[in-house]
């Protein structure tokens, strides 16, 4: 008998070989056995195995992880095994995913696979790929070669988020005394289920340590506990009443340390600006420098077409110094009998004479001047009464000149100042007040040939009882300085303006 090969699990199986219809001539031939049995043994076997999932969870909502379980061969009859889920790194205290109680999967006759799904709940938490388990159990089976072979699925869900650390800005007041906390908020984009550290440390900017702006801190350790977002860092600033620009310095962020690799430093410097709430008095800036070595008396006669009442000449009267005259119109130094002084009259009574006297923003030197040399004292037009300044050269006329601790302006190398080569120079002087508010201005330096003479200027101007004024500046017997005269007519007072 032929009997045909499968690959079915099923049980051993029988067939019948009948015998009938003897026929013989005798009689004493009998059929003894008339079935031979025909026994198929069964040499199939099938095993249940179950496979793995791995998938990303998602942000929200949940995902089907959905578990093959298969038959490796076909069984001719109901088997039946018990499933269950089971907690590993993924938890259902965690709402990791949704658990499924001990349930009967049946593989009807002839069925090779059935699925079981897991349902697993997504978040935004940054944490480590975590598993969990499909676990079969009780295999039901009226055939003794199906066998659990794989009884375990395992359930992989892969992190698909991620998160970023952060430090914020902080601008506030310092305060006139005492401290003032400067709150860095430190944040973490996301939950991590795990402990992340990072280190901080300040840094100066324009705010210093050493200025005593705030109280600096070491490297330190910062640590996120698990599912923490923000953490603070308190650096304490200083409040003083100075007056200055507003002041930065550094909270900065390194060292990261986790055991996942999606979290990162995205922004690791905070920048703490120190508001300054100090004022300069009126909040005020200067407003002009000028060089005190003189004054300019601006000409008003209406005869005086050059714009100016005062010219140099010489030594009009041979006492050995030099004269100036005022007001050119009908003015003769000589002509009067006190031959000891050098008058102006303002020639006519029926004008009224205007002075205007204004700081010089010129000065001059003679060229090759000693190194040292003082060429004037610098002065700040400033609206705020009471202030004090301090000078620099934002321009020295390529060293030419210096500011000394006087507040002179005087010759830093006089080698350079050559009449014939370059009469005059500019520099640029930088006036800060005692507030920290600075104004700049550009003064012209005028050289004067070595060979001239004539370089003694006026220093000072009053008023005599309200019609005159005297210039101290040409008297023959003031050797201390000169001095001068200047008359109007009674009645005839002129406006002065400084």
């Amino acid at each position: 008998m032929e009997v045909n090969g499968d690959k079915i699990v099923e049980n051993d199986e029988t067939f019948f070989l009948n015998l009938s219809n003897l026929q013989t001539n005798s009689s004493n031939v009998t059929l003894g056995d008339n079935q031979g049995i025909g026994t198929i043994n069964n040499d199939d076997d099938a095993t249940i195995d179950i496979e793995d999932v791995t998938i990303t969870e998602g942000d929200k909502g949940t995902t089907n992880f959905v578990f093959t379980v298969s038959l490796s061969n076909l069984v001719d009859e109901v088997v039946t095994v018990d499933y269950t889920t089971a907690d590993v790194t993924a938890t259902v205290a965690d709402n990791d995913y949704v658990p499924i109680p001990t349930t009967t999967l049946t593989f009807n006759p002839e069925e090779t696979t059935k699925e079981i799904i897991v349902e697993v709940t997504g978040d935004k938490i940054v944490e480590n790929d975590e598993t969990f388990f499909l676990n079969l159990s009780n295999l039901q089976t009226n055939s003794s070669n199906v066998t659990l072979e794989d009884n375990q699925g395992v359930g992989t869900i892969e992190n698909d988020d991620e998160a970023k650390i952060s430090i914020e800005d902080v601008t506030i007041t310092e305060g006139d005394n005492g401290i003032t906390n400067f709150v860095f908020t430190v944040s973490l984009s996301n939950l991590v289920d795990e402990v992340v550290t990072v280190d901080y440390a300040t840094a100066d900017g324009t705010a210093t340590v050493a200025d005593n702006d705030y109280v600096p801190i070491p490297t330190t350790t910062l640590t996120f506990n698990p599912n923490q977002t923000t953490q603070q860092i308190t650096v304490e600033v200083t409040g003083d009443n100075i007056v200055e620009d507003n002041e930065t310095f550094f909270r900065n962020l390194s060292n990261l340390q986790t055991n996942s690799s999606n979290v990162t430093l995205e922004d690791n410097q905070g920048v703490g600006t120190i508001s300054n709430d100090d004022n300069d008095e009126n909040n005020s800036a200067p407003t002009e420098i000028s060089l005190i070595n003189g004054f300019v008396l601006n000409g008003i006669d209406q005869y005086d077409f050059s714009g100016r009442s005062v010219s140099s000449a010489g030594d009009v009267n041979g006492d050995g110094f030099s004269d100036i005259l005022i007001g050119t119109y009908h003015a003769d130094p000589n002509g009067n009998s006190r031959a000891g002084e050098s008058y102006v009259v303002f020639g006519r009574s029926n004008f009224v004479a205007v002075v205007e006297l204004s700081n010089l923003n010129t000065a001059n030197v003679d060229e090759n001047s000693a190194n040292g040399t003082v060429i004037a004292q610098l002065n700040t037009s400033d609206p705020d009464a009471g202030d004090t300044h301090t000078y620099n050269l934002l321009d020295d006329a390529g060293g030419r000149f210096a500011i000394n601790e006087n507040n002179h302006l005087i010759v830093a190398n006089g080698s350079l100042l050559d009449f014939e080569t370059d009469n005059s120079h500019t520099i640029e002087v930088q006036t800060t007040d005692s507030g920290g508010m600075s104004f700049s201005q550009f003064l012209t330096i005028d050289l004067k040939n070595s060979q001239e003479i004539g370089n003694d200027q006026p220093s000072s101007i009053s008023l005599i009882n309200g019609f005159g004024f005297v210039l101290n500046g040409i008297d023959a017997g003031d050797r201390s300085g000169y001095s001068g005269v200047i008359r109007w007519a009674r009645k005839l007072v002129p406006s002065i303006s400084v």
